[in-house]
């Protein structure tokens, strides 16, 4: 299934999308987030988990340097910690920064830490240029699903 990550995962459900077609920044988020629609455990509660990310967005952006979003918000809604990666046709601006790929987590509200370590991991593994490569080459979920951000 593509949106079950490895079993030594972190990741609860991790869905994967390789082309999204997103008209600004607010859109790649909603269609990135969009895909944890495919999570059973979110039972209902996707769009509290969207608002939350895009009020998350809304205080600072995410973007990295290399063209990639870490969309990202903690949740009372969930008990562990949802990725959705959603690789974009067409970059879109971020506070000036040009989107390819956005990698959006959400942690449960109870670990903070648990959050922070997360995004560290992330922002470490997507500063890397083979990990990138990755991510831009890959023609499948189960690819993505293959890459060092699932272990």
């Amino acid at each position: 299934m593509a949106n079950t990550p490895p079993p030594n995962s972190p990741w609860l459900c991790a869905p994967a999308s390789l082309s999204l077609a997103a008209s600004d920044q607010n859109d790649a988020i909603r269609q990135t987030v969009g895909l944890w629609s495919t999570c059973p455990e979110l039972a209902g509660n996707l769009p509290s988990l969207t608002d939350a990310v895009l009020a998350r967005e809304a205080v600072m952006t995410t973007a990295l340097p290399v063209g990639v979003a870490l969309p990202h918000a903690r949740s009372g809604l969930i008990t562990e910690p949802l990725l959705a990666i959603g690789r974009l046709v067409q970059p879109v601006d971020f506070a000036g920064t040009p989107v390819w790929l956005l990698v959006a987590i959400a942690s449960p509200a109870s670990q903070p830490a648990k959050h922070l370590e997360l995004l560290n991991w992330l922002s470490r593994l997507l500063s890397s240029e083979e990990v990138l490569e990755g991510l831009r080459q890959a023609v499948s979920p189960e690819e993505i699903h293959s890459l060092p951000l699932f272990f």
